[in-house]
């Protein structure tokens, strides 16, 4: 056992490789650069005994292991960055270090860093214990059975498991390459220890870390070991269990590992980790940690840039990562990513972009224009999702909650307020009553940012509608929304500012104004309708709830309640109003007349949501002209999952029926979807629901 250990320790060196800087523009540096006393202090505070209490405060919390969602998992990236920087320390520095870390001379291309001066990693916490070991297919997880550092049998057997598992979907599904292990048999290594205490009994901050060991100046990969926590008694998990724990902080660390070995040089800190955390929701979708990391990090500071790396909204940028691949690309695009960074950077200088202090933003836009879109339209798309949860695990209880601004409803209202480069600001603007108002919403910005505004009605039940405008390269632009009031209660208004560098100056200020008028003054007619029943709905958006003021027709209007599966005549008190988007109605005509109104017309380009509850609805066409029943007009999505699906899918999962029943002159007929079949304007009609729902209507 005595040979195990010493082999062991002797193979854990560290190896520093030259760090030469590339010339690059400063437009592309989004991370701050790093001072030699923020390296080194980044690094003591990790791993010399005693520096915790020296460093603490302000100094700790830059470090930022005090922040609240698993902390101190900067533990790798400053161990990384020491050994990514050292020859470019200065000689005063590197001897000051030399009570921590000894660094041998360049022998070819390669340097060992012996850290054996420490006490504050599992190798030197193990150099005094009997190891054992637990080998498996891939993996040989090094560990005591003795001492203040042993790990159950249990435990370590659950950690067999797990980075198996890992294994599996990392490199034999996901296709990414096996991180290099020459110097343990082909095995990867893990070390258990009591890493969570500094060895004194005091806690460090930090739950796992991927060491670097061997690196190589060209190709820039390196060699790695990770080491995690022997029984993590004094953590709390967050709702999660010990096991699901292990199971992300192993999919986070393994995929650190297989990057150090396609690229250790060349990669930001935002991309090492935003990407990690996407992993752990690939490995294990079912733990969903990550929403911790997006709840803590990025749902209150949006108007950061998302490709930050700043006291964890690295971590939680990982939901930009998720929207990329849950709507636009699928997540091949990550494998692409790192690949495409691998190949591209094998010297620093071969792209602005190979440098740790730069991020990745123009490899990400590359990539997305072959799948026809570009990072300026991916982020203005993500930031209204991050608002209207349109994400797979959107539904999940955990998912926050974006930070929005409430403006006064009286008009006029006006903010002036700055922006960062892939940053947004959401604001809200609430009706003080349902009569019906046309909303000019008003931007400036600098013409050196590219603006991207999306304005989000959201009706009293929840459904919305986005109508997206693009700033023109003056930097001013507007639109007006109609029918605010009588058929959405709220809007939101997501400034966004696209650009995907860093611009002179920034955060550049702008100014968003809204302006409103009373009513519209379009007028709709439904053409002369025979006396008697008919099924009708509204085309428009009427300046006003009730019926007699909203309309003019002779006769009554009766709707239905699938909540209460009752009829409300339009003298009824529980008559629901006309303002809700798409309802139906029964309309009795006392005589041949048409039903006329003035209101507003719905936007050319927008997106009609029409809630429907569970049971049989009456609904009709939001829009003056007809629209196809079919999957290329109408998607469908549950009232309380966001997440949308086509007509067709929705009646095969048993959403929605697969007939909707059109009524005409005394009889119904039966119609089918993706069957020539249009929505008519100003015609209502019967369908039956399993669920509540809400049907996404594309404008004509």
């Amino acid at each position: 056992m005595q040979q195990v250990k010493r082999a062991a320790l002797i193979k854990r060196a560290f190896v520093a490789v030259i760090f030469a800087v590339a010339v690059v523009s400063q437009a592309v540096f989004a991370e701050t650069p790093f001072s030699e006393a923020d390296i080194v202090n980044d690094f003591r505070y990790y791993y010399e005994e005693g520096a915790q209490a020296e460093l603490q405060g302000a100094e700790a919390d830059r470090i930022g292991v005090s922040e609240p969602h698993r902390p101190g998992v900067d533990a790798t990236l400053a161990g990384l960055r020491l050994v990514r920087n050292w020859d470019n320390l200065s000689p005063q520095t590197r001897e000051s270090l030399s009570s921590v870390i000894q660094v041998t001379d360049w022998e070819g291309n390669q340097r060992l860093w012996l850290n054996f001066g420490s006490s504050t990693t599992c190798q030197s916490a193990l150099s005094s214990s009997t190891l054992s070991t637990r080998v498996t297919t891939n993996f040989k997880i090094i560990y005591t059975a003795t001492g203040s550092h042993a790990a159950a049998a249990d435990y370590i057997d659950m950690l067999a498991a797990i980075y198996e598992k890992v294994w599996d979907v990392q490199i034999n599904e996901l296709g990414l390459p096996a991180p290099p292990r020459t110097s343990t048999g082909g095995k990867y290594e893990v070390y258990v220890c009591d890493l969570m205490n500094d060895y004194s009994g005091i806690p460090t901050g930090y739950v796992g870390r991927t060491h670097t060991t061997t690196e190589y100046s060209n190709p820039s990969y390196a060699e790695s070991f990770i080491e995690v926590d022997n029984d993590y008694a004094t953590y709390g998990f967050g709702g999660i269990t010990l096991e699901e724990f292990s199971q992300v902080l192993a999919a986070h660390e393994f995929f650190h590992a297989v990057q150090f070995g396609m690229n250790h040089i060349s990669p930001s800190t935002w991309l090492m980790e935003m990407s990690s955390v996407w992993m752990e929701e690939k490995v294990y979708p079912d733990v969903n940690d990550y929403l911790g990391f997006v709840d803590t990090y990025r749902k209150s500071r949006t108007s950061e840039p998302i490709d930050k790396a700043d006291r964890g909204l690295e971590y939680g940028s990982a939901i930009f990562l998720r929207y990329i691949t849950e709507r636009v690309t699928g997540d091949k695009f990550v494998m692409d990513l790192w690949k495409a960074l691998q190949q591209n950077c094998l010297s620093l200088s071969a792209q602005t972009w190979c440098a740790e202090q730069v991020t990745e933003v123009p490899l990400i836009d590359s990539l997305l224009s072959g799948y026809g879109t570009d990072i300026e339209t991916v982020y203005r798309d993500y930031s209204t999702a991050f608002y209207t949860k349109d994400f797979v695990d959107g539904s999940h209880p955990d998912f926050p909650d974006v930070t929005v601004t409430a403006l006064s409803s009286t008009f006029p209202v006006s903010r002036t307020q700055t922006l960062a480069h892939l940053a947004a600001r959401y604001y809200s603007v609430t009706a003080p009553d349902t009569t019906a108002r046309r909303v000019t919403i008003s931007f400036t910005g600098p013409s050196s940012a590219t603006w991207k505004l999306a304005a989000i009605a959201v009706n009293s039940g929840g459904g919305f509608s986005v109508s997206n405008l693009d700033i023109a390269a003056a930097g001013t632009g507007s639109t007006t929304l109609e029918g605010f009031g009588s058929s959405y209660s709220k809007i939101v208004i997501v400034v966004n500012n696209t650009s995907p560098l860093a611009v002179s100056g920034e955060p550049l200020s702008f100014t968003l104004s809204l302006t409103a008028v009373a009513g519209c003054s379009n007028a709709f007619t439904s053409g002369n309708l025979a006396a008697g029943w008919h099924l009708v709905s509204l085309p428009f958006v009427p300046n006003a709830s009730a019926p007699a003021t909203a309309l003019s027709y002779t006769g009554s209007l009766i709707a239905y309640s699938p909540a209460t599966q009752l009829f409300y005549a339009d003298t009824d008190a529980g008559f629901p109003g006309v303002g809700q988007t798409g309802r139906g109605f029964w309309f009795n005509n006392t005589a041949p007349a048409p039903i006329t109104a003035n209101g507003c017309p719905r936007s050319s380009g927008s997106t009609a949501s029409v809630p429907l509850g569970s049971g049989w609805n009456m609904f009709g066409n939001p829009f003056n002209a007809a629209v196809p029943w079919a999957d290329s007009s109408i998607r469908v999505a549950l009232t309380d999952n966001p997440a949308e699906v086509p007509l067709s899918e929705a009646e095969a999962i048993g959403w929605v029926s697969r007939y909707i029943y059109d009524y005409s002159s005394g009889s119904y007929t039966a119609r089918l979807s993706n069957s020539s079949f249009s929505l008519s304007a100003w015609k209502g009609y019967w369908i039956k629901t399993n669920r509540g729902v809400i049907l996404k209507i594309a404008s004509p």
